[in-house]
């Protein structure tokens, strides 16, 4: 395959423009790549590369800025510019630097998910077709909901002649985008067209795009080529979304089975109360570890010790295997309904009966985490901040203080004695990434939980 790239951008001083590619293998592995483009005036970037197509079933690109061998910018790619891929065809593709859409947030799971709109058609069930010569606009459009849909219309003939009725459908390709793929045999460059929207069912006018005309590129399109018009979104006014929802600390969300505090159990029966009460927003106060002294002084909830690593304190016991010792249980459980009968919360005590149980079923099932795939899992995903915190909570209990500028030793991070120290002190290690893991578990349980309800959690600043 022959990809014809060409971008306006005005970079500054020592940058350039490079594209990152992404190729699907039919086996299911994926390759990368990124390509150079040129320029004579730092303003028009332009590049042409031959991607061979054997094994690959599709491809996905966007524009980078590069400055000194490192990429300092990446435009938005939240809908990526996605291609089957097909050998001996050549692919234009005249773009344009997507930034950050001002309706950026109809693209968020949280509004796709609490309007309860419905998934686009992947692309293998809403394929591009390729002809002997071929056109694709690509459009934004996240503004359509249920029953519309969106269709071009333009001044030839085999786009309807501006007849409306004449209007050709198009389809969605991707959450938010609709694409129509064109046989351009007939068509006269350039020509005009443009974005309406149309009753699904009944075919009839919604509404025409605002603005002027959009125009084609105006080269021909060569045999075997295929030409790829990504327009701006589409020209409709923005419906405002508004919901409403309730702001609540995750620690006040105890229930008859709680703790003594509220944790992500709570949370999941909290969506539950916000749905049927209508709600589609709850939002939280930050969830993050701020354990540095083992004290009342943690608590406050925006001293985060980590932007990732999650609070043990919000651990539901309710979700974990049962211990083997009947006494122990039986102790825990006493420990627990007397903490939660208080009517405030006791932090210390919360905190040492969750991090003591978390203890106790860590020496129980520790041993079997070796060979559990969904943990392993966890670890290669969460590996660049599981590591630095694993070891800085080994440092922390170990000198007795968080102020790493009192340790004797290792006081400035280096990711390779992090590593080793780990690896050195699996066993001890291993507790904060069992934890880490389970609450990672529990939070997406209950935000998912959430989600199939039409409610969505909002989190604060760490």
């Amino acid at each position: 395959m022959e990809l014809t790239f060409s971008i306006e951008y005005r970079t500054q001083w020592g940058e350039s423009i490079a594209v990152e590619i992404e190729t699907e293998k039919i086996s299911g592995g994926r390759g990368q790549s990124v390509l150079a483009l040129g320029t004579a005036d730092g303003q028009a970037w332009t590049g042409r590369f031959t991607l061979p197509a054997q094994g690959i079933c599709a491809f996905q690109y966007r524009y980078v800025v590069v400055k000194e061998q490192r990429v300092v910018r990446r435009e938005w790619n939240a809908v990526p510019r996605r291609f089957p891929a097909r050998d001996f065809l050549a692919f234009n593709f005249p773009d344009y630097w997507r930034d950050i859409p001002q309706d950026n947030h109809l693209y968020t799971s949280a509004y796709t998910h609490s309007t309860m709109c419905s998934a686009a058609p992947s692309p293998a069930r809403t394929p591009i077709i390729y002809y002997a010569r071929t056109i694709v606009f690509r459009v934004l459009a996240p503004q359509l909901g249920a029953g519309q849909v969106l269709a071009l219309v333009g001044d030839q003939p085999s786009l309807g002649g501006w007849n409306v009725s004449q209007a050709i459908r198009m389809q969605p390709y991707a959450p938010g985008e609709w694409v129509l793929s064109l046989d351009a045999e007939g068509l006269s460059m350039p020509f005009e067209y443009k974005y309406v929207m149309l009753d699904e069912q009944t075919g009839s006018m919604l509404e025409w795009e605002q603005g002027g005309n959009r125009r084609s590129p105006s080269s021909a399109i060569l045999p075997q080529t295929v030409l790829a018009v990504f327009d701006h979104g589409i020209r409709l006014p923005e419906h405002r979304w508004r919901v409403a929802g309730v702001v609540v600390p995750v620690f006040s969300l105890r229930s008859e089975g709680s703790q003594g505090v509220g944790d992500f159990g709570d949370l999941a029966t909290m969506a539950d109360l916000a749905a049927q009460a209508g709600m589609h927003a709850v939002q939280l106060l930050p969830v993050y570890d701020t354990t540095q002294t083992h004290t009342w002084r943690d608590s406050y909830p925006y001293s985060g010790m980590s932007v990732y690593a999650l609070h043990p304190m919000y651990a539901d016991l309710r979700q974990l295997p049962r211990l083997k010792s009947q006494e122990s249980m039986s102790r825990f459980g006493e420990r627990a309904a007397e903490l939660n009968a208080m009517p405030q919360l006791d932090y210390e005590a919360a905190n040492k009966l969750k991090c003591d149980y978390l203890h106790a079923l860590y020496l129980q099932e520790g041993s079997a985490l070796v060979d559990d795939d969904d943990f392993l899992r966890f670890q290669a995903e969460a590996e660049d901040w599981l590591i630095p915190y694993c070891a800085f909570c080994l440092l922390r209990d170990q000198y007795g203080t968080a102020d790493f500028t009192q340790w004797p030793e290792h006081s400035a991070y280096k990711p390779g004695e992090a590593r080793m120290m780990v690896r050195q002190r699996g066993r001890e290690a291993g507790y904060y990434a069992f934890v880490q893991y389970i609450l990672d578990k529990q939070l997406k349980r209950a935000a998912d939980h959430a989600r199939s309800l039409g409610v969505w959690l909002k989190g604060d600043i760490p």
